[in-house]
């Protein structure tokens, strides 16, 4: 499963990055997941990433994470896609993108593997 965080917050991102690559070892070892990390809207983009889950901040420094999603979405619909940002008034605007999970930050990391198990069970 190719996995993909999309966060320009340094220090979320690790964090993010730790915590993934944990409950993909620890609980999605057959999956073989595939873990790619960008800090911006314009280097997920100038690498054609294609994930099967992407975990995304929606307030970029080069756009809204929305966008990017809605993208996604219309050109990948299998897509899983988790949401994390501190602006919780974007929760609706997140499942008409079709994010199936929306996380405030930071995340808690058991919230984090119950999404990631429901999204590869599927």
């Amino acid at each position: 499963m190719k996995i993909t965080i999309v966060e320009d917050e340094a220090m979320e991102l690790e964090q993010l990055e730790t915590a993934v690559k944990e409950i993909a070892e620890n609980e999605l070892p057959a999956l073989s997941c595939e873990l790619t990390c960008f800090e911006s809207m314009q280097a997920f983009d100038a690498a054609n990433a294609k994930p099967d889950l992407l975990i995304l901040d929606l307030h970029l420094p080069d756009g809204n994470g929305l966008k990017l999603a809605r993208r996604l979405k219309e050109d990948r619909a299998a897509t899983g896609v988790i949401i994390i940002t501190a602006f919780q008034e974007h929760v609706y605007e997140g499942y008409e993108v079709g994010a199936f999970r929306f996380l405030p930050k930071p995340p808690q990391y058991e919230k984090l593997k119950e999404a990631m198990l429901h999204h590869a069970a599927e």
